[in-house]
């Protein structure tokens, strides 16, 4: 029988054991869950998630969500209730389900790759402190794209634990160091660009992905930013001018609440033209 042979959730397991850390949360706080797992069929096998204490999708939405066949889930909203003070239990359940048996799957889990059933449950405990502040350890200046950012956290009495809070991240609208009049009027005419907006779209179409964070026993989390980037060849043709790099920025918050501001950055992509590279900056705001 094919069996799930990974599991990459966005929320911590734990590396030896395999078992879902417990998470801290707030009250009416959004939480993404995006778990995958490989299988040669993954038709064969389908995702499950019961969620107690709030709800998938939307406020409104439902507290399970049963996807359809496959082994990726992509990014899946649940959000606590905006009435939870930690007196009720709040947590999520994923489990792979064999669609040839319908029973849980098993799989290796954690370091040693031992069998178990392919079943996680993560507990939300109350924020009792918050962390306020985050401090980029790495260089605001340039890095080699999809390199590893890491945060510590600290708050009002300093440096307190945080261990297993989580902080969520959102993005505002990305703009480009492109603009109409870098452009060849029959290229802008070719491919319906009349906006800034447009180039954006025409040049990077993928969307972006928010995740969930989970604060470590070192009070950090840790972030990574590859990709997005084509090389400097995708856009010499469509320039007048060509330029010395092109950047695509992205503002980026941090929260630790709804709305509650934690940090702002901005990610700014870069694709060199004299070397070809590709590298990012991250810097605050």
């Amino acid at each position: 029988m094919p069996l799930p042979i990974a599991l990459i959730p966005f929320h911590q397991v734990n590396s030896t054991t395999g078992a879902a850390i417990p998470l801290t949360s707030s009250m009416g706080e959004r939480i993404i869950f995006n778990s995958s797992f490989g299988d040669p069929n993954p038709g064969n096998f389908r995702l499950e998630y019961t969620g107690l204490g709030g709800t998938f999708n939307t406020r409104s939405g439902p507290a399970n969500l049963t996807l359809a066949a496959g082994l990726a889930s992509g990014n899946r909203d649940f959000y606590i209730s905006t009435t939870w003070r930690g007196q009720f239990v709040v947590s999520v359940q994923l489990l792979v389900r064999d669609l040839l048996t319908m029973a849980v799957a098993t799989g290796p889990i954690g370091a040693g790759g031992a069998m178990a059933p392919l079943n996680f449950n993560w507990t939300f405990t109350y924020r009792a402190s918050i962390p306020t502040k985050m401090a980029q350890v790495e260089t605001e200046g340039e890095r080699t794209l999809g390199s590893v950012y890491s945060y510590n956290m600290s708050g009002p009495k300093g440096t307190e634990w945080y261990g297993g809070q989580t902080v969520l991240e959102r993005f505002l609208e990305p703009t480009c160091n492109i603009e109409l009049s870098d452009l060849k009027p029959a290229y802008k005419t070719a491919n319906g660009i009349t906006t800034k907006s447009d180039i954006v779209r025409h040049f990077w179409p993928g969307p972006t992905n928010n995740g969930t964070f989970t604060i470590d026993e070192n009070n950090q989390f840790f972030d990574v930013h590859g990709g997005g980037m084509p090389p400097y060849a995708t856009f010499a043709p469509a320039l007048l001018i060509q330029k010395p790099e092109i950047h695509l920025d992205k503002i980026q918050i941090y929260e630790t609440q709804s709305r509650v501001m934690l940090g702002k950055y901005t990610i700014r992509r870069i694709s060199k033209r004299s070397t070809g590279t590709l590298h990012v900056k991250k810097f605050k705001i």
